[in-house]
C-alpha cells in the first residue's frame, strides 16, 4: 500500500467535496440562511399586529367590569415601558354591555354577530357566582390567547379579593403571608490555587446546556450530511465505470482509505470554520471563556472518529449497491445509531452520571455523540470514561474499515443486482 498514492486519492477527494454544492451550502449559504431567519425574525417581530383588542364584558350582576377596565388600562399605560425590552402587544380596551330587558342568548348571539363583523375581538361572560358556575371566553380566534389568558388573572385576582373580604381578613397581609420564597441556582464554593476560598457562582442556562446541545448538533450535522456523500460519490463512480479505471493503478484499499481521508479533512476543515465563528460570537456575548478547550479538542477527535466509522460503512454500502435506492434503504440502519442519542439528549443533560447515559457513552456507534454532550456537561464525564469510549470507538473503527474494506475491494467491481446484507456479511469473511 503507497502512502503516496493515498495522500493523492485524498487530496483528489478533498478538492472535489470543497468544490461541491454540498461545501459551498454548508459554508456559505447555510451561514447566511442562518442569519437571515434571525433578521427575519426580528424584523416580523417589530412588526406585529398591535392593533387593539376591542372586547364586551357581559356582567349582568354589575360587580367585576369596573375592575376589568381598571386593570386594562394599568396594563395599557405600561405597553411602551415593555415595548423597550419586550415584544410590542397590543392594548386591551373593554366594553361593558347592557343586558337588561333581553334574553343571555340574544344578547350572547348578537355579541358572536359583532366578533364575526370584527367589531369585536372577543367577548367575556362573567356569571353572577363566579364559584359555582364558569366564566366564559368567546373568540373567532382561537390560537390568541393572550387576551384569555388575561381576563383569566384579572378575574381570579378580583374573585380572591372578595374571598378576603368575606372572611374579614387584610388583602396585603394574606399577599404578605403567602408571597413565594426566592431561590437561586448556584454552583460550589471552591477553593483556587492561592488557597482562597471562592464563591459559588450563578448557574448559568447557556454554560450549562445551550454550548453542549450546540456542540452535539454540530458534529452530527457534520456527519449527516458529509456521511451520504462518500456512498454517493463511491456508486456514482461504481456506476460509470471510473472506479475500474482507478483499480487499475490503484488498490482498493487505497483508494478507499484515500477518499476517507479526503472526506476526513473536509469535515475537519469545515468543524474548524464553524468552532471559530462560534468562538467569536460567543466571545461578543460574553462569553469568551465558557466553552474549555477540553471540549475543543475532544470535539475534534470525536468528529474524527465518527467520519471514519460511518464513513466506512457508507462507503463499503456504495460500493456494493448498483442503484441509490438500494443503498439508501441498506444506510437507513446504519444510520440509526447515530439518530438515537438526538431522542435521549434531555435525559443525558439531566443525569449525565445515570446508568443510561454511561451505557450509552461507551456503546461505540453512539459514543462521539454521547460522550461529547457529557464531556460538555458539568459535571464532566470521569476521564477514564472518556478514554474508554474513545478507545472502544477506535477499535470498532478499525473493524469496521478492515470490514468496509473487504466488502469495497469485491463489491466495486461487481455488477448487475446489488448485494444484500448477507451477501455483504460473505464478503467479509471470504478467504
Amino acid at each position: 500500500m503507497s502512502l503516496n498514492k493515498i495522500l493523492a486519492v485524498a487530496e483528489a477527494e478533498f478538492r472535489a467535496m470543497v468544490r461541491s454544492k454540498a461545501f459551498l451550502i454548508s459554508i456559505v449559504v447555510l451561514p447566511i440562511i442562518m442569519l437571515g431567519m434571525s433578521f427575519a425574525q426580528k424584523q416580523i417581530s417589530a412588526r406585529v399586529d398591535t392593533s387593539p383588542r376591542h372586547f364586551a364584558v357581559l356582567d349582568p350582576s354589575g360587580r367585576y367590569y369596573d375592575h376589568v377596565a381598571e386593570a386594562a388600562r394599568a396594563r395599557n399605560a405600561t405597553l411602551a415601558d415593555l415595548a423597550a425590552h419586550k415584544l410590542p402587544k397590543p392594548p386591551f380596551e373593554p366594553e361593558r354591555v347592557d343586558a337588561s330587558g333581553r334574553s343571555l342568548d340574544d344578547v350572547r348571539l348578537a355579541l358572536s354577530d359583532r366578533v364575526r363583523k370584527e367589531q369585536l375581538f372577543a367577548f367575556v361572560e362573567i356569571p353572577a357566582d363566579p364559584d359555582r358556575d364558569k366564566i366564559r371566553y368567546y373568540s373567532d380566534h382561537p390560537a390568541y390567547d393572550d387576551l384569555h389568558e388575561w381576563l383569566s388573572k384579572t378575574l381570579d385576582q378580583r374573585l380572591r379579593l372578595d374571598r378576603y373580604r368575606e372572611a374579614h381578613l387584610d388583602p396585603s397581609l394574606v399577599e404578605a403571608l403567602s408571597r413565594n420564597v426566592q431561590a437561586e441556582s448556584l454552583g460550589l464554593w471552591t477553593r483556587d490555587a492561592s488557597g482562597h476560598i471562592r464563591p459559588a457562582e450563578k448557574q448559568d442556562a447557556v454554560r450549562a446546556i445551550v454550548i453542549p446541545m450546540a456542540a452535539v448538533f454540530l458534529l452530527f450535522f457534520f456527519v449527516v450530511t458529509s456521511v451520504p456523500q462518500l456512498m454517493n460519490s463511491v456508486l456514482t463512480e461504481k456506476t460509470s465505470r471510473i472506479s475500474e479505471v482507478l483499480l487499475g493503478s490503484l488498490t482498493p484499499t487505497e483508494l478507499m482509505t484515500g477518499k476517507l481521508l479526503g472526506s476526513v479533512a473536509v469535515s475537519l476543515l469545515l468543524g474548524a470554520l464553524y468552532m471559530t465563528a462560534g468562538l467569536t460570537i460567543a466571545a461578543r456575548m460574553g462569553y469568551a471563556g465558557a466553552v474549555p478547550p477540553a471540549l475543543l479538542a475532544w470535539f475534534l477527535v470525536f468528529l474524527v472518529l465518527a467520519m471514519l466509522l460511518y464513513g466506512s460503512v457508507s462507503m463499503a454500502i456504495g460500493a456494493a449497491c448498483n442503484d441509490v435506492k438500494d443503498a439508501q434503504n441498506l444506510m437507513l440502519p446504519v444510520m440509526l445509531p447515530l439518530m438515537m442519542p438526538m431522542f435521549v439528549l434531555l435525559p443525558v443533560i439531566e443525569s449525565p452520571s445515570s446508568a443510561l447515559s454511561v451505557g450509552m457513552s461507551l456503546f461505540p456507534p453512539m459514543t462521539p455523540l454521547v460522550m461529547l454532550l457529557r464531556v460538555a456537561l458539568h459535571p464532566a464525564a470521569p476521564v477514564w470514561q472518556v478514554a474508554v469510549g474513545a478507545a472502544l470507538t477506535l477499535m470498532t473503527t478499525a473493524a469496521c474499515i478492515w470490514a468496509a474494506g473487504r466488502v469495497f475491494r469485491v463489491g466495486l467491481l461487481a455488477q448487475g443486482k446489488s448485494a444484500s446484507l448477507g451477501q455483504m456479511v460473505r464478503w467479509i469473511f471470504a478467504r
